[in-house]
């Protein structure tokens, strides 16, 4: 018969960030759309290759689609091993692109990106960074930011998913990360947590005081999630 006849799943490799917040606002339009319900299932762990694999490995009828982020295709270059190749999966729409923001909790003594380093080099690997997961662009992101940085060290701490990364960054077990704008604007807004830099190509409108990464002094560096 036609498709679709029956309901579609939408899998979404983190539960509560911005890719799980993007696949609910995306379900009931898609669903309207086609006539048809679209069943939102989360599927964490393993930087987003369990949903990945999921989906590359269901049949290829358009029944069970993936809302995915960078680590889609940062992983073949990070994994020696994967449960499924990347031309399994067909891309249908880039659905948002954001730049990720620079924060550090309120006790963090620095305020702008050349304190942070200055910070950073004078704790001498004591500073403890948050990333959504390994191999995500927050992860990687910060990486490229302490090469360009002149190999500053800090720990990396893994999260299974923004939520719980930013849980943590509040509660101030863990020190800075760099997070998608929509998880960490409303916490720089009021106060909990302080911006140092946006990493897109110009300021965000909804923060016109946090500099680009590049106006900090690190020429094109834009390190974008999508």
């Amino acid at each position: 018969g036609p498709f679709p006849s029956k309901p579609i799943r939408m899998i979404v490799p983190t539960a509560g960030g911005t890719v799980d917040l993007i696949a609910r606002v995306v379900a009931p339009g898609l669903s309207e759309a086609l006539g048809q319900p679209v069943v939102v299932e989360t599927k964490a762990g393993a930087s987003g290759n369990i949903a990945a694999a999921m989906v590359a490995n269901t049949p290829a009828d358009g029944y069970t689609i993936l809302t995915s982020y960078n680590p889609v295709a940062i992983s073949s270059f990070l994994f020696q091993k994967m449960s499924y190749n990347i031309s399994d999966l067909v891309p249908i729409s880039l659905a948002v692109t954001s730049p990720q923001i620079l924060v550090v909790h309120n006790d963090v003594p620095a305020n702008d990106v050349a304190e942070f380093i200055a910070l950073a080099k004078a704790k001498n690997g004591a500073l403890n960074y948050a990333s959504i997961s390994p191999g995500s662009a927050s992860h990687l992101t910060m990486e490229l930011f302490k090469t360009r940085a002149g190999q500053i060290q800090m720990n990396h701490v893994p999260y299974k998913g923004a939520a719980p990364a930013v849980n943590d960054l509040l509660g101030k077990t863990v020190d800075a990360g760099f997070f998608g704008a929509a998880n960490v604007v409303q916490h720089v807004k009021s106060g909990r947590l302080r911006a140092l830099a946006v990493t897109g190509s110009k300021r965000l409108s909804s923060l016109p005081n946090v500099p680009t990464i590049v106006e900090s002094g690190f020429p094109d560096f834009d390190a974008t999630i999508w």
